[in-house]
């Protein structure tokens, strides 16, 4: 289960373009645990390449 999460963590920060080995070793030491973590830190990245204004409506 914890290689499972590794590899899907993995593969989740490529195509995320995040760090790829650093999930990868989370994912395989927390396991399914590190899922929350993971998708934290997606949105926080995301959020500092577009801009604190990306996510609100502008009228």
């Amino acid at each position: 289960m914890l290689l499972a999460s590794g590899v899907f963590l993995g593969f989740s920060a490529y195509y995320a373009g995040l760090a790829v080995k650093r999930w990868a070793f989370i994912g395989a030491l927390l396991g399914p645990i590190a899922y929350p973590l993971f998708t934290t830190h997606k949105h926080l990245a995301h959020r500092k390449v577009e801009g604190n204004q990306s996510h609100r409506l502008s009228f």
